[in-house]
């Protein structure tokens, strides 16, 4: 039950990061009417667009100009018009469809948008979503539910955490965390890295 709220104007010590992080308790909730992304039953890795309602604006620089569902699974990447990438990475976790193994079960990545202009809301779901780590070798006992919501006509970013059955004992966990990479080269592999760490209710 855990949001992070990107809001803009906020210095880190190697270059002016365009957020500072809020960090909220609410209750998760499903999305109630979503669009379900098409994406064939067994998924790792997906590639696919998600359609822009409005304007979106990660960082300070362009509109991105799509939303790519790509990286590791859970990576959403804004391309601008100057080619460079704005990427919201709501967890540093691999997902996978639990349905690669599951017979009568599966993942979905979906969205829908709320509200309406100018005070819409883009939200996009993972919900029931393995870990490729453990769907790979043949099991699903882990599971997550997360959200990225993004604001129209504002800068305002959040990433929504639900219900999990993640255990202390996945190696993977002791580089958890959430992220934004700001004008990522994906040719020359550059760009600004900004990932929360320290107290998760009070992270740096």
């Amino acid at each position: 039950l855990f949001t992070a709220t990107g809001l803009i104007s906020a210095v880190s010590l190697t270059a002016q990061f365009p957020y500072t992080a809020t960090v909220l308790n609410e209750s998760y909730v499903n999305l109630a009417q979503p669009t379900s992304l098409d994406i064939e039953v067994g998924w790792d890795d997906p590639e696919i667009m998600i359609p822009l309602p409005f304007e979106v604006t990660i960082g300070e620089g362009d509109p991105a100009t799509n939303l790519l569902l790509s990286g590791t699974g859970e990576m959403l990447m804004g391309m601008t018009e100057s080619g460079l990438l704005n990427i919201l990475w709501p967890i540093s976790l691999a997902v996978m469809d639990v349905g690669a193994v599951e017979a009568e079960e599966f993942s979905l990545i979906q969205y829908e948008v709320t509200g309406t202009e100018p005070n819409r809301i883009l939200k996009i779901e993972w919900n029931n979503v393995g870990l490729y780590e453990e769907v790979s070798s043949g099991s699903t006992e882990l599971r997550l539910n997360f959200q990225v919501w993004l604001y129209e006509g504002e800068n305002t970013i959040e990433y929504r955490f639900g219900p999990n059955t993640i255990t202390k004992g996945l190696p993977d966990l002791d580089f958890l965390t959430s992220g934004i990479i700001i004008d990522f080269d994906y040719d020359y592999y550059n760009g600004s890295f900004y990932t929360a760490s320290g107290n998760p209710a009070e992270p740096a």
